[in-house]
């Protein structure tokens, strides 16, 4: 049986006044002690046994980051749900903080994990929101704050019923990590991605709702030394994506079915090459239900952040970089997916080898020409968005092939007939 910290115990207010910070930490540590190397954490339990910190209902208000604080092997993170326990960060508009023991930062968050050479295992951080207070911009759209929940060198990640809103970076973050699960999380109104996991290998990724994100919903990607794999992305719900709803990049093995995805930026799902991200290779994009790809933001204010770049289709696979020594894309299957109103395309295809594209449904209509928002031809995105927007292709073909090498097309797909 694990011990049960309650940070109220500690002294924790709860009350969204009082900073939260210290107790929280007493909570865990029964002291610090100074090394050569830095202070040394003195849990109060056994890492092998583990143990539970849990935040009772209230708005928990955090003047400083808890970097490093939860980064004990066999620890539950664990709150009374998703609005009743609230973690709200403090980052003081981006005025820089006195260093104190505790890892103080003027943007916090929650770091969680281990960091390179020593790996925490068996973490779980459920039923709470975070949030933080209103971005630190100053004069930029693009001024970034940190992520509110980040995760790194953990083995066996649960991140289960976790709300993450209005936070100036990503939502979730996790990387270096194995065996990964994300479930049943609400995140929404991110300056970045809503769900990124890069570097990782088994992962899955599974019935969250994404929304009103500045740039991807969900992405999972690997570098050119570390490439993510056994990938699971389903039965999530992702509407209004500043940038895909759905991206893959430097990942080997992955599974995306059975998603729902309502209006994005750019492509609705995507496999797609990134400079210094490993080639991606053996995906499957099956089951999803797609609509309104490249038809946000509509009605979105002007100064909302808008990060993608790329002319926008229902799915893709494509390499809009330069051209690279070998094909960077392979084995990519595209079948059973239902493809509603997209811009310019229903699947494209360029820069791939061996991408089947099989019985899928395509209701239409398809929309074409430059969009209204980003300037027409080779104009950028609203304000925020860092990457030019190149216009459309001309014209609007269910199924666009480019530079791309065995890519057999089935003979009709429901709905519209492919090019032939």
């Amino acid at each position: 049986m694990r011990p049960v910290f309650d940070v109220s115990a500690y002294g924790a207010a709860g009350d969204g006044v009082t900073n939260d910070h210290d107790a929280i930490v007493r909570a865990l540590y029964r002291e610090y002690l100074p090394t050569q190397f830095g202070l040394h954490r003195v849990p109060r339990f056994d890492p092998d046994e583990g143990a539970v910190l849990r935040f009772g209902p209230g708005r928990y208000r955090i003047d400083g980051t808890l970097a490093r604080v939860v980064a004990q092997h066999r620890l539950v993170v664990e709150g009374a749900g998703p609005g009743r326990t609230v973690l709200a960060f403090d980052q003081h508009d981006g005025r820089p903080l006195p260093g104190a023991p505790f890892h103080r930062d003027p943007r916090s968050r929650l770091a969680a994990g281990g960091h390179p050479g020593h790996w925490v295992d068996e973490l779980t951080i459920a039923h709470l929101t975070l949030t933080t207070d209103p971005f630190p911009f100053e004069g930029s759209d693009r001024t970034l704050g940190l992520t509110a929940l980040s995760v790194g060198w953990c083995r066996r990640l649960r991140i289960t019923d976790v709300e993450v809103a209005g936070v100036p970076s990503f939502g979730i973050y996790a990387h270096h990590c194995r065996d990964v699960l994300i479930e049943g999380c609400h995140v929404h109104h991110t300056h970045v991605d809503g769900v990124h996991v890069s570097r990782s290998r088994g992962v899955r990724i599974e019935g969250c709702r994404v929304h009103d994100t500045g740039d991807d919903a969900i992405a999972v990607s690997g570098t050119e030394d570390h490439a993510s794999s056994n990938v699971v992305v389903t039965g999530n719900e992702v509407e209004r994506a500043g940038s895909r709803g759905i991206a893959v990049f430097g990942v080997r093995s992955a599974l995306v079915t059975a998603n729902r995805i309502r209006g994005t930026y750019q492509a609705g799902i995507t496999v797609c090459v990134h400079p210094g991200h490993a080639p991606s290779r053996d995906v499957a994009i099956t089951d999803n239900d797609v609509r309104d790809a490249g038809l946000h933001p509509g009605e979105r204010p002007p100064e909302a952040p808008l990060w993608g770049g790329g002319a926008p289709s229902g799915i893709a696979v494509v390499d809009d970089h330069e051209p690279h020594v070998g094909v960077m894309l392979r084995r990519v299957r595209i079948e059973g997916n239902r493809l509603g109103r997209c811009r310019n395309s229903f699947v494209s295809i360029r820069r791939a080898r061996d991408v089947s594209v099989g019985e899928n449904r395509f209701d239409g209509p398809l929309v074409t020409g430059p969009r209204p928002w980003d300037g027409g031809e080779g104009g950028v995105g609203l304000s925020g968005s860092g990457v030019v927007a190149p216009a459309g292709p001309p014209g609007a073909v269910p199924v666009r092939v480019v530079e791309s090498t065995d890519v057999p097309v089935a003979a009709r797909t429901g709905g519209h007939a492919p090019p032939a």
